[in-house]
């Protein structure tokens, strides 16, 4: 038999010499021939081409909605034109094997390419002409330049999508264990899973189901958003385990990012923001790491009812509220400075502030809050439960200190003094091992103030508790 090889038949028999002495000789191409046909073969490209559209048309007949498939673009188009209101469409299947330029529906192992111009629509669909498609799809590697749909599974090694509308009724669903790439996330919606993966996008368009960006994060994945989104809110879902990184400018708008389902405390998903994170809303149930910087505009609230540790900056307009809540005893710590206008408060955790703090409001209802960065500033702040703990070596400036609840106690350990407009020691305890400058009044209703520091009353110092108050500081005013 004669070899073959794209350059043609190198040697013929008429042309062999045989000899008992020495072997035939071959032409170095033929050479060339025997190895190339000896070598493996390499996967060819997948080309999705549209060829085999599934041609449907629906309309309400006054008393139910026909729906009709048919065999032929000019059979459908003439039944579409002849029924006024009619829906039509016709969507090319990736279960199709005659949209497909090597005859075969790609397989996990298969280099895809969606070229521009092209829509393919995975999903299930019981055709008549091309019997039933199974909902889910699979590629070693896809590059989609056109748009796909997808209404079902989808289960890739490393892709790209220009436009990738991922269905949130249908259960779309995109696994990946490598890297994912979309430019456009146009549904707003869908799941992501794949352990060890990340879906990075770029920008979305919000659902048309909620009008929010809705994804759902399965355990183990990462979905990123690296874009710059001001307007759509977020309504974005994390099962135990997953990971939401913000590197764009994200507005919360009004929305939340939390946990679905139930998780340990070592399984809880994390939501860091390596960007700018703004607006309203609520962030609960994860290990929220703020990296990067969150803004809370005027008269907007931002609630973080998680824990984590922040290295970023938080700054808040007038009239914001900022508030923090720990996951048990885990609360927030702050590397970065807080700065805002409007009122920063603590609930559940033990929350420790290491750098600058500077507030409109603060207040501090259960557990503990230790303040040792630089010199803290706050309008009013309300201490109704727990123990806050002044350790700053540059003290600490309070136009309005109250203390009011049960086993409540407000310790000043500074060196430089705690300078306080008013002070209200309604019930708890004020432990005072530092000094404390009192620039108008106090209010004294508790039963005492403990320790060695001295406290100094320019102004007014009125007792409304009956009997003599219990003082074991230095007392002075003037």
């Amino acid at each position: 038999m004669t070899p073959i090889s794209p350059f043609g038949a190198f040697h013929h028999p008429a042309r062999t010499r045989k000899s008992p002495m020495r072997p035939p000789r071959r032409h170095a191409l033929a050479w060339a021939a025997a190895a190339l046909l000896a070598a493996p073969s390499v996967q060819a490209l997948d080309n999705f081409t549209s060829n085999t559209p599934v041609f449907v048309g629906a309309w309400f007949n006054g008393l139910f909605t026909e729906v009709h498939e048919f065999g032929s673009a000019l059979d459908w188009a003439g039944w579409c034109n002849a029924h006024i209101g009619s829906q039509c469409s016709n969507h090319r299947y990736w279960n199709v094997v005659g949209n497909w330029n090597n005859g075969a529906v790609p397989g996990a192992f298969s280099d895809v390419r969606i070229e521009a111009g092209h829509t393919v629509r995975i999903g299930q669909y019981n055709s008549v002409y091309q019997g039933q498609l199974s909902g889910g799809g699979a590629a070693g590697a896809l590059t989609a330049t056109g748009r796909v749909e997808l209404y079902g599974f989808l289960r890739v090694g490393n892709a790209s999508f220009v436009d990738l509308h991922n269905d949130r009724d249908n259960n779309g669903t995109l696994e990946t264990t490598g890297l994912l790439s979309i430019s456009l996330l146009s549904s707003g919606a869908g799941r992501f899973l794949g352990v060890g993966g990340t879906t990075r996008v770029e920008a979305f368009a919000p659902s048309p189901v909620n009008g929010v960006f809705e994804p759902l994060v399965g355990g183990g994945h990462t979905l990123q958003f690296s874009g710059t989104s001001l307007s759509t809110g977020l309504a974005v879902s994390l099962q135990p385990e997953a990971r939401f990184v913000n590197t764009g400018v994200l507005d919360m708008g009004g929305g939340f990012v939390r946990l679905q389902g139930t998780a340990t405390f070592a399984q809880l998903p994390t939501f860091v923001n390596q960007g700018q994170l703004r607006g309203s809303g609520t962030i609960s149930g994860v290990n929220f790491v703020n990296a990067g910087e969150v803004i809370v505009g005027s008269g907007q609230a931002l609630g973080m009812f998680n824990w984590g540790e922040h290295t970023g900056r938080f700054g808040g307009g007038a009239g914001s509220t900022m508030s923090f809540s720990g996951f048990g005893t885990a609360g927030h710590s702050f590397a970065g400075d807080v700065d805002s206008l409007g009122a920063v408060n603590f609930g559940e955790g033990n929350h420790r502030v290491m750098a600058g703090f500077s507030a409109g409001s603060s207040s501090l209802y259960t557990d503990t809050l230790t303040f040792e960065g630089a010199r803290p500033r706050t309008g009013r702040f309300d201490l109704g439960g727990g123990t806050v703990a002044l350790r700053t070596a540059g003290g600490a400036s309070i136009n309005e200190l109250v203390i009011n609840g049960n086993f409540t106690r407000f310790d000043v350990e500074t060196i430089a003094p705690l300078d306080l407009q008013r002070l209200q020691l309604l019930r708890g305890s004020f432990d005072v091992r530092a000094p404390v400058n009192l620039a108008s009044s106090v209010d004294w209703r508790a039963p005492s103030a403990n320790g060695p520091g001295p406290v100094a009353a320019n102004w007014r110092w009125a007792s409304t508790r009956r009997g003599v108050p219990c003082v074991r500081s230095a007392v002075h005013w003037r």
